[in-house]
């Protein structure tokens, strides 16, 4: 299977996502190819994460292509944030199965995140949310899919793990039902808060959500 999609966010970022059809197999010998530390493979157990694994950081080769700059090889850092080696630009990766995306901008951190709907989200909502987004969702499971999809993104933006989505991640009112619709995440910590633009793709089973 090829790119099922190829987006360009802007003239910094473009994204694509990708339907995994292929066995792990076709893409194991590219391993050492897109990976500054191949070996990181090994403590992958299950063969659909470790292909997975692999087709996020194949597909990055592939838009660093179309983005027009160089791709070097991908490490994984002590937060598990994946980076390209010698390279200014930034990735994400992420996985719903069977659908893998990513992104990469040319000049800022970045995130993007793709989940699946499923039912669960609604009694793990107040968890995660604050009073004011779980009235803004209405216990819709899109709403609150799209939601944790946001979150997710700026966390995998910030890249280190001291957030609590509660307390330190915000998401402004967003136009539900309007896809493609940008909307501002906040990232609240020490007393400081970032603002981050972002905006959100839907189809019947998935969303989709990245920063700008």
């Amino acid at each position: 299977m090829a790119f099922t999609s190829i987006k360009y966010l802007n003239a910094d970022s473009i994204i694509g996502v990708w339907r995994i059809d292929e066995p792990e197999s076709f893409f194991a010998n590219k391993v050492d190819d897109l990976c500054l530390d191949p070996e990181k493979i090994n403590e992958i157990h299950h063969e659909k994460r470790r292909c997975e694994w692999l087709v996020g950081r194949y597909m990055i080769s592939h838009l660093t292509q179309a983005l027009g700059i160089p791709y070097s090889k991908i490490y994984t850092d002590e937060y598990g944030k994946p980076h390209m080696s010698n390279s200014q630009a930034h990735i994400s990766i992420s996985h719903a199965e069977p659908y893998v995306a990513a992104l990469v901008n040319r000049r800022h951190p970045c995130g993007i995140d793709v989940e699946s709907l499923r039912e669960k989200v609604v009694k793990l909502g107040p968890k995660f949310l604050t009073k004011d987004e779980l009235e803004q969702a209405n216990n819709d499971i899109r709403n609150l899919t799209i939601l944790w999809g946001a979150k997710e993104a700026l966390y995998k933006l910030h890249g280190r793990k001291r957030l609590i989505f509660k307390e330190n991640l915000h998401i402004r009112k967003i136009e539900f039902g309007h896809s493609r619709a940008p909307f501002v995440g906040d990232i609240i910590e020490n007393g400081r808060t970032e603002t981050i633009q972002m905006n959100y793709f839907s189809d019947e089973n998935h969303v989709l959500v990245t920063t700008l």
